[in-house]
């Protein structure tokens, strides 16, 4: 009967030393990191990127160019640590400029360059403002495999609400790319 008993313990012990962190430490754990090495590119270890290439219609694949799910973080990665440059390069792609009339492609340029700016100067502020952004979350709800965090975010300019989801997947937590979108500065209008 001991025997039985100590190899219980021995069970719950060990789940408990290796079992994924709260959905409200992984969070704590990403907006720590982020503020720490001042970049969202880190929010791309947080991802799942091979369900989320599973998860991303054809047609979508096939407009991005990408092929594997390591294109995708690589892809998304970029944007978010250099949205300017990586947009930029995403539209010389996509848009054969050199095709169209040199006054086109300077009226082209120009707008693109325009709201370009626009997103990076968002990321940078957002960025900036991190230094002193404080969180608390408010409610966490578990169903199953999908966590939803209601967050109160102070930043120096407002105070708002935010909702994160994440997904338990292969015994650990991950955020999904649509509510990285949702939630990113640069990819906010």
């Amino acid at each position: 009967m001991k025997l039985i008993k100590y190899i219980l313990f021995v069970l719950f012990a060990y789940s408990i030393a290796f079992a994924a962190p709260s959905p409200e430490k992984k969070v704590d754990e990403i907006f720590n990191r982020i503020k720490k090495e001042k970049s969202y590119g880190v929010m791309a270890e947080y991802v799942h990127w091979e369900t989320e290439f599973k998860r991303m219609p054809a047609e979508q694949k096939a407009a991005m160019g990408i092929n594997s799910p390591e294109e995708l973080k690589s892809k998304m990665k970029g944007l978010m640590t250099d949205p300017k440059a990586a947009m930029k390069k995403e539209m010389n792609t996509r848009m054969n400029l050199s095709s169209l009339p040199p006054e086109q492609q300077k009226m082209i340029a120009a707008m693109m360059e325009k709201q370009l700016d626009g997103m990076t100067s968002k990321m940078d502020k957002s960025l900036n403002d991190l230094e002193s952004t404080s969180y608390k979350i408010l409610d966490t709800k578990v169903d199953g495999n999908i966590a939803k965090i209601d967050m109160e975010v102070t930043s120096p300019t407002e105070t708002k609400k935010e909702k994160v989801e994440l997904e338990m997947i292969e015994g650990d937590w991950y955020v999904s790319l649509k509510d990285m979108n949702k939630n990113s500065p640069a990819m906010q209008r």
